[in-house]
């Protein structure tokens, strides 16, 4: 499993969302992945000194990955309506749930102004 991992600017607080192998890829072939380049930042963890690539979410970038997951839980919404109206579509559902989860709990974070970089890596 692999994971987006959001820090505060002294390192004391962070969080992070687990994703599947498959929407990663989904989100690395995204804008997504365009919104900003990580760059080598130095964090105090747990006590000890870590350089790691992070994208830093000054105003300009929060506002673009907040623009970008509205539009897909938007269009992952429709999906979901739209495989609703189809018989046998649990599979399809559970897909469509996954994505929706996955995009309203990055968006929570990525709203949170105490998260000021982000990981994915």
């Amino acid at each position: 499993m692999l994971s987006i991992n959001f820090y505060s600017a002294d390192g004391i607080e962070n969080d992070s969302v687990d994703l599947s192998e498959e929407f990663y890829a989904w989100l690395a072939h995204s804008k997504f992945s365009k919104i900003a380049q990580a760059k080598s930042t130095l964090l105090e963890l747990e006590e000890e000194m870590i350089n790691l690539p992070l994208v830093e979410l000054i105003p300009e970038v929060r506002g673009s990955y907040i623009q970008f997951l509205s539009d897909a839980i938007v269009e992952g919404t429709k999906t979901l309506l739209e495989h609703l109206e189809q018989p046998n579509k649990v599979d399809v559902l559970d897909d469509d749930k996954y994505r929706l989860r996955k995009a309203i709990a990055l968006l929570t974070l990525v709203k949170n102004e105490a998260y000021q970089y982000v990981g994915y890596y």
